[in-house]
């Protein structure tokens, strides 16, 4: 016998249903799933907090609707509740990534002289990371004159730091180097270079790879 627990959102502070550090590795871990899972099962799936946290963080979200929780054989389940009014603020957190990788990609794209190349990397590009955590992006940009690269490429670039700041609230750490300037680093087997080649985000362009194995023109 399944029994089915409801509960209701706080109507006077509605946001104070997502307090809590393991909330959203939470809500992610129950995102897309087809069936109701244990806290044992969610809690395998979350690589934060401790089994005892996650089971809080569940209960805590089923007081106030935005899982369903039932009782099945002496255990409880949980699923998300779709149809809850916050949902959508629950769709645009767990989307937050895409949307910022997303933005990064539409801007570069609309540069003028474009990059050869920009790479997102380090923390974010693993969709890790905290509030103190800088963004990391590394931008290779084309031959161009000195006038070029003072009246163009470096206002875009300062742009792009302002940008990201007023997105995310991080900061923008920007690699701007040539295409020679990246040849010389991987010749030095830099760990950075592998770290980039195995993780990096290719936003625009070619990826370090691909530009790595190109021979450049004489």
């Amino acid at each position: 016998m399944i029994l089915m627990y409801h509960s209701d959102v706080d109507l006077a502070e509605p946001g104070l249903a997502f307090s809590g550090s393991l909330t959203m590795p939470v809500l992610r871990a129950l995102d897309g799933r087809s069936l109701p899972a244990s806290a044992a099962q969610i809690a395998r799936t979350v690589v934060e907090g401790t089994p005892a946290g996650i089971r809080r963080s569940l209960e805590r979200l089923s007081q106030h609707g935005i899982c369903n929780r039932e009782q099945l054989g002496g255990r409880s389940l949980y699923s998300l509740n779709y149809e809850h009014v916050l949902y959508q603020a629950v769709r645009a957190a767990l989307e937050a990534n895409d949307l910022f990788v997303k933005r990064l990609r539409d801007t570069l794209s609309s540069w003028e002289p474009h990059p050869v190349a920009g790479v997102l990397f380090g923390s974010a590009a693993r969709r890790g990371g905290d509030i103190e955590s800088d963004i990391d992006v590394l931008l290779i940009r084309p031959k161009m004159s000195s006038t070029v690269r003072k009246r163009s490429w470096a206002p875009q670039v300062h742009d792009l730091r302002t940008q990201v700041h007023s997105w995310s609230g991080n900061h923008l750490q920007a690699l701007d180097w040539t295409e020679s300037s990246l040849r010389r680093f991987a010749a030095r087997r830099e760990a950075l270079i592998d770290e980039i080649r195995r993780e990096g985000v290719t936003l625009y362009g070619r990826s370090v790879s691909e530009l790595l194995k190109t021979r450049q023109a004489p």
